[in-house]
């Protein structure tokens, strides 16, 4: 009997694994003792088995395998099981959920179970993934710590994405990278995210690392194989024996255990003792992620007062007020391979029914501005005069010193921009002083409709995703849109809000002067008898920086603004009044050359040359080849070329840095997450996130 089902056991002695004496028995008490980490990975996931009945053999004389899919005829009625319609027949798969199961598939001489990403609903309804997996296949003359290498690459390059990666040593050859999910997104996009991340990592190092699916490309290299997301593939489960020499599992490992000179496959045996001792260390792929799971976290008691006149406010949802999920979202749009494009800047699976516009794809080349200038809604003498915007100088939690000094406000992922009102019309400027008026319609409608007659407000476009969260990958394809039709198109696919923080003027009173608290309490109150959503004063915490953190990273936003109170508005400086305090890392760069592509991307530029200005002229502070869309190379490629130049813009740039290089000049301003700078001033592991033409070169600086 196991788990009070009744199993008829025979030739428990047989060996199965001869190079160790490893029996039926000895498979069967394996499962049977590490089901209490294993069946919450195999749970309600169809199992593929690899069966051994003879035996793994040796390498001379393998035993004969046997893969199955459909369940044999005589399997006990009490297997759980669910069909899976294929193209031509319905197979029923196992669910592996308890221990009777695991007992009955060892009887069977089931060495290897594999599984998809995704599970059955309790009726039999496939979910959306709940997983990515990546698998780091050696290539010939590859070792396990060239895998692991890799792996750490991948790490860094995943972590700028905010996706938490856990390893797995494969049990085979090489390793099996883990992140959770949230379950919001189909097969289709999580392999779209993974193979951009595969071909970013390829374009990062060429002589390292493939993500092409031929064999013959994968000699002295890692194949990273994105592939087995795929809703119809399966990848051994973690935990499970594999059918090799020796009984190896496919062993969870710590990210230090990787980093060791020893690094090896391990046995089952040892997989048991660790357990023991440590538990499962793949725990973070079990539990509930997302935004929803990451709000209802977010501890309710701690949510400061609202600032206001009186230094008290009613009581408002901290985080990203009026995030209904009303907001329409574009629908599935395919990914091209070299992208590492965040989840996060995905629509959902449960918008993934909508249609996209047609219009919505006829979008100009970001870098290069549009081609059409954006007529100007009215003459600019209308408005009031223009200014420069106030910058924030990045900072840590530890220069904050007496919070009660201060006040919190959330950090917005978008475009900067300055309002300009006068008697209902409405005017918007960028940091480079660009008009963006009609680009962003649905603001100006909002904006027309506030009360006041004449106004200069500072704030931040937003693209919020499904989830609510401001998404900058979803808000670059409307930056440089000229052509009415797209931008009608646009504003119903992808609409944005504007979060506004500042007041520098209103109805003929200038406000620059008055101390910050003040010119909150205006904005709160200009904005508090609007009834739209598009346009809102997010709100701002009062004196209490741990739960402006806590809610700035619950809900996936940059991090915190820190303001002091009592200052003024200081138009056009960067001064110490406002500290931005990061959860990543990212810096503006002036792109002043790119390098040539190779594979698929021969025909555009495998990177980006990147610099920050400095006293002495452009300083080259590294490359970036990760992040793109094939779409978005094209691109970029475009925008670059006519400005070429003969010699480089940057003050020193040799050895590999310059090879393939074509120089351009720098007049282009873009921004990367990067992990750290290091002592000679490069960035590691650059990410493009997206091209900021609201940011004037001169202005970059080293943040």
């Amino acid at each position: 009997m196991a788990d009070g089902r009744p199993i008829r056991f025979t030739n428990l002695d047989k060996v199965l694994f001869p190079a160790t004496g490893t029996t039926k028995a000895d498979v069967i008490a394996y499962y049977a003792e590490v089901a209490e980490v294993l069946l919450p990975h195999l749970r309600q996931r169809p199992v593929t088995r690899k069966r051994w009945p003879e035996g793994v053999g040796t390498t001379d004389q393998p035993g004969p395998v046997f893969f199955a899919k459909h369940l044999p005829a005589g399997t006990p009625a009490w297997v759980p099981r669910f069909p899976i319609e294929h193209r031509d027949h319905v197979n029923d798969y196992p669910v592996v959920n308890d221990v009777a199961t695991l007992a009955w598939l060892g009887q069977l001489a089931v060495l290897e179970l594999h599984v998809p990403q995704w599970r059955f609903d309790e009726q039999g309804r496939a979910l959306p993934p709940d997983r990515m997996v990546l698998d780091l296949d050696p290539g010939e003359g590859v070792s396990l710590a060239d895998c692991a290498e890799v792996a750490g690459w991948t790490r860094e390059l995943l972590a700028a994405e905010q996706l938490a990666l856990v390893p797995v040593t494969s049990g085979s050859k090489g390793i099996h990278l883990y992140a959770p999910l949230d379950g919001t997104h189909t097969s289709a996009q999580v392999t779209d995210l993974a193979r951009s991340v595969a071909h970013a990592l390829q374009a990062d190092h060429p002589d390292r690392v493939t993500a092409e699916m031929s064999r013959a490309d994968r000699g002295g290299k890692v194949f990273l194989d994105w592939s087995q997301n795929n809703g119809a593939k399966t990848t051994i489960s973690p935990y499970s024996l594999r059918g090799r020499g020796r009984p190896y599992v496919a062993a969870p490992r710590t990210w230090d255990e990787l980093t060791a000179p020893d690094l090896r496959q391990l046995d089952y045996a040892e997989v048991l003792s660790r357990v023991t001792s440590r538990g499962d260390l793949l725990a973070i792929l079990l539990g509930p992620l997302g935004l929803g799971a990451a709000a209802e976290a977010a501890p309710a008691g701690r949510r400061p007062p609202l600032l206001s006149n009186s230094r008290v406010a009613e009581p408002r949802r901290v985080g990203l007020p009026h995030t209904e999920p009303t907001v329409s979202t574009p629908g599935p749009r395919p990914s091209p391979p070299s992208q590492v494009r965040p989840l996060d800047s995905m629509p959902s699976a449960a918008a993934t029914t909508q249609p996209v516009p047609a219009a919505a794809a006829t979008t100009q080349p970001v870098p290069a501005g549009a081609t059409q200038p954006v007529p100007s809604p009215a003459a600019t003498s209308a408005f009031p005069p223009a200014v420069e915007p106030m910058l924030a100088t990045l900072a840590t939690a530890n220069e904050i010193g007496d919070e009660r000094g201060w006040a919190f406000e959330m950090k917005w992922d978008g475009v900067r921009i300055l309002v300009y009102l006068e008697r209902g019309q409405v005017r918007l400027l960028s940091r480079t002083g660009r008009d963006e008026t009609q680009r962003y319609p649905e603001l100006v409608t909002e904006l027309a409709g506030l009360d006041c007659q004449r106004a200069v407000l500072d704030g931040e476009i937003v693209a919020p995703d499904a989830s609510g969260r401001p998404s900058f990958a979803l808000l670059q394809p409307r930056i440089n849109l000229s052509r009415p039709a797209d931008i009608a198109a646009a504003a119903r696919q992808t609409p944005t809000r504007l979060m506004l923080f500042d007041v520098l003027s209103l109805d003929g009173q200038p406000l620059v002067g008055e101390p910050y608290e003040n010119r909150r309490h205006a904005l709160e109150g200009l904005v508090a008898v609007h009834s739209g959503n598009g346009v809102q004063a997010p709100p701002a915490f009062d004196g209490d920086l741990a739960a402006a953190l806590e809610a700035s990273s619950a809900f996936g936003l940059e991090g915190v603004v820190a303001k002091r109170m009592g200052s003024p508005y200081q138009s056009g400086r960067r001064g110490r009044a406002w500290l931005k305090i990061k959860h990543r890392r990212s810096q503006a760069v002036v792109v002043g050359g790119w390098s040539s592509g190779q594979g698929h991307r021969a025909s555009t530029l495998g990177s980006l040359l990147l610099g920050i200005p400095s006293s002495d002229g452009l300083r080259f502070v590294g490359k970036a080849g990760s992040g793109f869309t094939d779409a978005a190379l094209v691109q970029a490629h475009r925008a670059l070329e006519p400005l070429a130049r003969s010699t480089t813009p940057f003050v020193e740039v040799t050895g590999r840095d310059a090879q393939n290089a074509h120089w351009v000049e720098p007049t282009l301003v873009g921004e990367v997450y990067y992990t750290e700078a290091t002592s000679a001033g490069r960035l590691r592991h650059p990410v493009w996130k997206g091209w900021r033409p609201d940011v004037p070169p001169t202005t970059v600086v080293w943040e």
